[in-house]
């Protein structure tokens, strides 16, 4: 089987983040998960790994900011150790609607997800299938 043929590499990114949420949360069985989109444990197993990986990285490296953008509290809040995953994913839910809403707070980020996102356009088959 040629690479361009596996389903995987045909999905969008957005749905590849998709995944990667239902199997962190344990929403669904990663058998399910990957017999529902036509791709491999495997793959779903890397998604989860990737996602963990970026939490990880944002609470190690930008800690400072991840607090920062923590709207909540907690009693055993601690801003000069790293938070955990669920904290970054918190933080991260809570700041996406306004970094979209003004991405001129990040124009470095804005960048880089503009360039990424250019391959996530739908392709002819995937418009004429919805």
């Amino acid at each position: 089987m040629a690479p361009s043929t596996f389903p995987a590499t045909k999905l969008l990114s957005t749905q590849r983040i998709e995944l990667a949420i239902q199997a962190m949360a344990g929403a669904a069985n990663v058998s399910h998960l990957a017999a529902e989109n036509e791709v491999s444990r495997m793959f779903i197993y890397e998604q989860k790994t990737k996602a963990q990986g970026l939490l990880q990285h944002l609470a190690i490296n930008h800690t400072a900011e991840v607090w920062h953008c923590f709207r909540s509290w907690l009693r055993t809040m601690n801003p000069a150790m790293p938070p955990s995953e669920l904290v970054v994913a918190n933080a991260l839910r809570s700041t996406l609607p306004v970094f979209l809403a003004v991405p001129a707070f990040a124009p470095d980020l804005t960048k880089m997800m503009l360039k990424y996102c250019g391959h996530d356009r739908p392709s002819e088959d995937q418009l004429m299938a919805a």
